[in-house]
Order: structure tokens, then C-alpha cells, then sequence
């Protein structure tokens, strides 16, 4: 367990260090836990079913898998910025993710780990590819992700 709460120490200081994404940070961590700061919002699960729905915020109604939806575009926006620097950010899953609608933007709560990949178009193909597989495993939006 010890190895396990050092290895979670060691993703969330790389994440501090390449300073693209917003994430929860470590206040305070020991052998066996970690105290992480305080984050609102929603879960990427509960965003996931809500967008598949339709929504209404404010006077604007989107219909159920709007591409235009403010949490969609950030979420593509969180893709492109982490593939930007050729980082695959792996286990990327929804309950690993906090939309927070009032800044209009996702936190990261937590990751599987990183990998380099050849080339920026390469890892966002691979963010795309995941969220199919672990998002959008009802098949709700077809084509498939990166066809959007």
C-alpha cells in the first residue's frame, strides 16, 4: 500500500509540472493515505448520462448529444491541451473527472499514469478512442468520437 500512495504522490506532482490541466492536489499524504484538496462538481458518469439526455442551461436547451454543449467542448479542449505535449494521461475514465460547469472547465481527480506517445495527433486519437470505450459504452453517440 505504501508503494501505491507514493505512486499516487508521483502522478499528481507530474501533473503540477507539465501545468496543462487543472487537478485536484495532494494536501497532505503518508504511508497509507492521501488528503486531497476539496473540488466541486459533477462526475464525469453523472455529466455523461445528463448530456445523453439533454439539457437546459439557462435559456439554452441542447438537445441529447449536443456537439455544441459547453462540458463536450471542454472535454475535447482537456484532449487536445494534454496532447499537446504528446502525454496520454492513461485510465482517463469518467469517475476519474469533476465538470465544473461554473468555470466551464474538468478537473482531474485522479489517472491511471502517463505515457509518452509518437506524436500530439497520436495521443489525442488514443483520448478519443478511450472515451468511446469507457464513456460511451451504450454506443450513445455514433459515429464514434473522433469522427465528431
Amino acid at each position: 500500500q505504501n508503494l501505491s500512495m507514493q505512486r499516487e504522490q508521483k502522478k499528481m506532482k507530474y501533473l503540477s509540472a507539465i501545468q496543462i490541466i487543472p487537478h485536484t492536489a495532494n494536501l497532505e499524504a503518508g504511508d497509507d493515505y492521501c488528503v486531497k484538496e476539496w473540488a466541486e462538481g459533477v462526475t464525469g458518469v453523472e455529466w455523461f448520462r445528463i448530456w445523453t439526455e439533454g439539457l437546459v442551461e439557462g435559456e439554452t436547451r441542447y438537445r441529447p448529444c449536443d456537439l455544441r454543449e459547453p462540458g463536450l467542448r471542454a472535454l475535447i479542449k482537456l484532449f487536445r491541451d494534454t496532447s499537446t505535449t504528446c502525454i496520454y494521461l492513461q485510465n482517463f475514465k469518467p469517475q476519474n473527472l469533476l465538470w465544473e460547469r461554473d468555470k466551464n472547465s474538468w478537473i482531474v481527480v485522479d489517472y491511471g499514469g502517463h505515457k509518452t506517445m509518437a506524436n500530439k495527433e497520436t495521443a489525442f486519437l488514443k483520448y478519443c478512442d478511450k472515451f468511446d470505450r469507457m464513456w460511451n459504452k451504450k454506443k450513445t453517440i455514433e459515429p464514434p468520437f473522433a469522427q465528431h
